[in-house]
């Protein structure tokens, strides 16, 4: 993906149906565009447009006729988002209305073109706005889909890693020019080695636990398999529609109505959970039934959940204990007794205590606050999320850029470097430091980057 630095526009809001649409531009030729396409209540245009003013009047085409009503706001540079002049159009949402002034600003040939998807936040990057990992931030935050993914976003966006290896890094420079100093002048500078020990033993305690912070993060990012179980006709469908909050699956009385896998993701208490539906387990001699109870073995191998679901109304059956015998050799399963509302088989009760068990009425929804309760804090103790960090690595990019700084850092402990050989791991570690910043990224990691961008940001 190749950028060239002249004037771009294009539309940062979703397309559709609401009550804003807004408009960016950015470049040299913001603030010439603006004049020619704004136009005050009285229809006079700006000679002078100010600084993060607000002004209201009208988008107007290149005959000066109207096309929307809308508000203009100016932002000079470098104080703006992409450290440009950037003008930005507040119009009237829909699927016209900022088709036609993106359109309009278009004609304007050779001043404008349309922007690439993640230039405005690649500007910024090079305009020293952000750096890189803040910039990834930006796309992280726009795609999150948890209050977790959210929060930490937030705070990669506002500067946390630059900021944290900032101090470490400036003792990590000062020390290579040291060094450079003892080899180019050995008499005239004590040797620096003990001074940066204590420094490379903090740096490395803290590598571990960003590394570790990836590690725990990845349920919430990646989301946790789960898979719902039990006989035919005891409630998987409905439980499936409970937690999707609709009628995704076909609820029948039939027993066999589910004859192949569903899968959905939501998100629960806080948790991504990719979550299967499955054929009930039970004897027949239907042989696509049949495919689709294998299926569901198949699936339990990998699944990191278990949703399986018993009726305590009624006696177990030879298929609820063939599942029994199957959850003994599961981890993290949640035993749904259904059918609350109908009576309590107590027999049944005592034969399910082994596992973690939640009286529901699937059908009522009964229960269904004390099992997301339950679910919640034994995810936080299974993923180890009882106690929050200050901060969670979740790109793979970063946390393999700590992976080879943690390595650099414990041969320079372990084999006690002496002073050129110290010199060269540093200038190693310095630049793993410039790549994840993005001082010296390649361009094919940025562009990686950059295109998961979407158009507008």
């Amino acid at each position: 993906m190749t950028y060239n630095l002249d004037t771009i526009v294009a539309i940062s809001t979703p397309p559709g149906y609401s009550g804003i649409s807004v408009i960016r531009v950015s470049g040299s030729n913001s603030l010439d565009l603006a004049k020619k396409h704004f136009r005050l209540k009285n229809n006079v245009s700006l000679a002078e447009i100010e600084h993060r003013k607000v002004y209201l009047g009208y988008f107007v085409d290149s005959q000066g006729s109207p096309i929307d009503e809308c508000l203009l706001i100016y932002m000079r540079s470098p104080k703006s988002y992409t450290g440009e002049d950037v003008v930005e159009f507040h119009c009237h949402g829909g699927s016209i209305i900022p088709a036609r002034v993106v359109e309009e600003i278009l004609k304007n040939e050779g001043l404008v073109r349309y922007a690439e998807p993640g230039e405005f936040t690649y500007r910024a990057f090079l305009n020293g706005k952000k750096d890189l990992t803040q910039a990834e931030a930006v796309e992280s935050l726009i795609h999150s889909k948890t209050y977790f993914q959210q929060k930490n976003a937030l705070k990669q966006l506002d500067g946390y890693l630059g900021t944290k290896l900032r101090d470490y890094f400036n003792i990590f420079e000062e020390t290579r020019l040291a060094l450079e100093a003892i080899i180019n002048f050995p008499e005239d500078v004590e040797n620096v080695l003990i001074n940066i020990e204590p420094t490379l033993n903090e740096f490395s305690l803290f590598l571990d636990e960003l590394i570790s912070s990836y590690n725990e993060s990845q349920p919430y990012i990646s989301g946790v398999s789960a898979i719902i179980i039990g006989k035919p006709n005891v409630g998987k469908s409905s439980f499936m529609n409970l937690l999707l909050n609709n009628e995704r699956v076909i609820v029948s009385p039939f027993p066999g109505t589910t004859r192949d896998l569903i899968e959905e993701t939501i998100v629960l208490e806080g948790i991504p959970l990719k979550i299967i539906d499955t054929a009930g387990i039970r004897f027949t001699n239907d042989p696509i039934e049949s495919i689709g109870i294998e299926k569901t073995k198949s699936k339990l191998d990998s699944a990191q959940i278990v949703f399986a679901i018993f009726d305590v109304s009624d006696k177990l059956t030879e298929e609820d204990r063939e599942i029994i015998k199957i959850l003994r050799n599961k981890k993290n399963v949640f035993v749904i007794l259904n059918k609350i509302d109908k009576g309590e088989n107590i027999d049944v009760v005592r034969e399910l205590m082994e596992f973690k068990c939640i009286k529901m009425s699937i059908k009522t929804g009964n229960g269904f606050e004390e099992f997301k309760k339950i679910f919640r804090e034994s995810i936080l103790e299974i993923y180890s999320f009882s106690v929050d960090k200050e901060f969670y690595v979740t790109s793979p990019r970063h946390n393999q850029i700590f992976l080879e700084m943690k390595q650099i850092v414990s041969e320079i402990v372990k084999r006690k470097a002496q002073t050129e050989e110290f010199l060269f791991a540093l200038n190693d570690l310095i630049s793993l430091y410039d790549r994840l910043l993005g001082r010296n990224a390649s361009e094919e990691e940025i562009n990686k980057i950059f295109s998961r961008f979407c158009i507008g940001k």
